[in-house]
């Protein structure tokens, strides 16, 4: 294990005050853990060794500087981080670094955090109390956000230096970096220019990607029309999220003119590419319908039989529609209950859209209790599938601790999955974390 800090460095140093306890050399290493633990870096092992200890420290019931000292020996290492964790810690943490040089380094912080006139030899002088706590909490909250752009922006110059850049998928590669490692707007046109010049190779992520910035006026010109015909190109080479916006152009108006039957084509074409959102506006599309064409009601009921019939032998597209039927009451009576039965039959024999729907309800509590656990599985099956909306909700899992512990590092990896798909909630969350 590597050491960060070690109150025994400190207690044998000159500068420790003679005859005071070894603990004032643990203060400022506890606060640091203290941050870490709010901010879910600790490692997962080490948070199962001390489940109720760890929730004291993060809850204040305990000092970070007491936890060190009973239940790490007063060391600080990488076995008690999370891979990012540890990046932090290795760029912050240590003296000398080029982060360090660049923004600042933790015990000059800590110090300027607590006392400003204070000089790095009397940090022993400071008291292990919440209001001290507080303020080096709010400034290494403020340099972890300077870090999370410093850690990008080295990746990005390493990627530049070792990579050809002439090469189509390492365009589109730099258009994500700047896509998801920076909130800015002259940031987001690199992105674009980056995408641009992938897609003018014929790179099929990179044309949706052109498209999204023209439709959406992220560092191109709002222009749905133009975006229209990138996505044409990145659905014409099979991106299912692309024939989703094409969909939504046709059917709402968005740079194309409104043809419900060109819609149709291509939300089928997303939804058989993963996107299970095209589900939701088919079905939408259908129920217009309805209200506005005359139905023959035998005919309609014997339609609703023959999906009974079909669900009931065990096809799972069946069992889906029936659940459908009992969600919205076409043709019987809302029933929750016997919803979640059909899509749990449908789900259980890998229909994503059952699946997403069941995640849906054991989330929100339709038909059935709330259970954070069965919300997790069911959107990771459905994420496993490469469906960028379901990517996302297993990153919100992740993130809020939804039948899983919290895991930040998981979360933001599930969002760039999302994200490198064009969910734009993915982005937006990638943004700020």
């Amino acid at each position: 294990m590597a050491k960060y800090d070690d109150v025994s460095w400190h207690f044998d140093g000159a500068k420790f005050p003679k005859g005071e306890p070894i603990e004032l050399g643990a203060t400022h290493i506890g606060m640091f853990f203290k941050w870490c633990a709010i901010n879910n870096l600790i490692s997962e092992e080490h948070i199962q060794r001390n489940p109720e200890e760890m929730d004291q420290v993060r809850n204040s019931q305990q000092s970070g500087r007491d936890f060190i000292m009973d239940f790490c020996d007063g060391v600080l290492g990488s076995d008690d981080l999370t891979e990012t964790g540890n990046r932090f810690a290795e760029d912050y943490y240590n003296d000398n670094t080029d982060f360090g040089k660049k923004c600042a380094e933790y015990s000059g912080d800590y110090c300027r955090a607590i006392d400003q006139g204070r000089e790095h030899g009397e940090i022993y002088e400071f008291e292990d109390n919440p209001f001290n706590f507080e303020a080096v909490q709010s400034i290494v909250d403020h340099r972890f956000n300077e870090w999370k752009v410093f850690d990008v922006v080295r990746d990005l110059k390493q990627f530049k230096k070792n990579e050809n850049l002439e090469d189509a998928d390492n365009q589109y590669a730099l258009g994500q970096f700047y896509t998801i490692g920076y909130p800015t707007s002259a940031h987001k046109k690199m992105a674009y220019e980056w995408f641009q010049k992938s897609a003018d190779q014929g790179h099929k992520d990179a044309e949706y990607r052109v498209g999204l910035c023209h439709f959406q006026s992220q560092g191109a010109k709002f222009n749905q029309a133009l975006g229209c015909e990138w996505f044409l190109k990145s659905a014409e080479q099979g991106v299912a999220i692309a024939c989703f916006y094409l969909g939504q152009a046709y059917n709402y108006g968005n740079g194309k003119e409104v043809d419900k039957e060109e819609a149709t084509i291509w939300y089928k074409k997303a939804l058989a590419g993963g996107v299970i959102g095209a589900q939701y506006q088919l079905d939408l599309m259908d129920n217009s319908t309805s209200e506005v064409e005359e139905i023959d009601e035998l005919e309609e009921k014997s339609d609703f039989e023959m999906i009974q019939e079909a669900a009931n032998q065990g096809d799972s597209e069946a069992q889906y529609n029936l659940g459908t039927c009992y969600t919205n009451g076409d043709h019987v009576e809302i029933d929750e209950e016997i919803a979640l039965m059909w899509y749990k039959k449908s789900a259980e024999q890998g229909n994503l859209e059952a699946a997403y729907y069941l995640a849906l309800c054991y989330h929100v509590g339709i038909g059935t209790e709330k259970d954070e656990k069965l919300t997790f599985h069911w959107y990771n099956q459905c994420a496993t599938s490469e469906d960028a909306g379901a990517q996302f909700n297993v990153g919100q899992c992740f993130e809020l601790g939804i039948g899983q512990k919290v895991n930040m590092d998981e979360a933001i990896a599930w969002y760039k999955k999302s994200a490198a798909k064009g969910n734009q909630d993915a982005l937006d969350k990638l943004s700020v974390l």
